[in-house]
């Protein structure tokens, strides 16, 4: 969890990218830990897009096929 308050994915500058980058890499690790099969990392961005909390986060999801149309 990024100690600086980022309010969105949007709002990501600069030096942060590097913060975000290391949030995915921990993603992934934890993905490899439990091993995850498959997986999504998702963001929601802005309450259009379902973020309902004001700080970047990341969502790990597994455990249902993902379908392809």
């Amino acid at each position: 969890m990024p100690k600086k308050h980022i309010v969105s994915l949007s709002a990501v500058q600069g030096e942060d990218w590097q913060v975000l980058l290391e949030v995915i890499k921990t993603a992934e690790r934890i993905a490899k830990e439990y091993g995850l099969p498959g997986h999504k990392v998702v963001f929601n961005v802005g309450r259009e897009g379902g973020q309902l909390v004001d700080h970047v986060h990341l969502h790990l999801l597994s455990g249902g096929k993902i379908e392809l149309p």
